[in-house]
């Protein structure tokens, strides 16, 4: 997650996380039905948690242009 933090590694971390969202979206129904296991939750949350820190980063650049 340190590394994540800061911006220069944000350009080759993106397309990973993207990959992985992909494969989500193609294969929702095998991860679906994996959803009730407390590693799909904790997978799920640092997902979310690097997910929204990249889009605050964003939108906190946005603001210095």
């Amino acid at each position: 997650c340190v590394a994540f933090g800061h911006s220069r590694y944000h350009l080759p971390l993106m397309p990973i996380l993207m990959i992985y969202a992909a494969a989500l979206l193609v294969n929702w129904r095998k991860v679906g039905s994996k959803w009730r296991s407390w590693r799909f939750a904790a997978a799920g949350i640092v997902c979310l948690a690097l997910a929204l820190s990249w889009g605050l980063d964003l939108l906190a650049e946005a603001g210095r242009f």
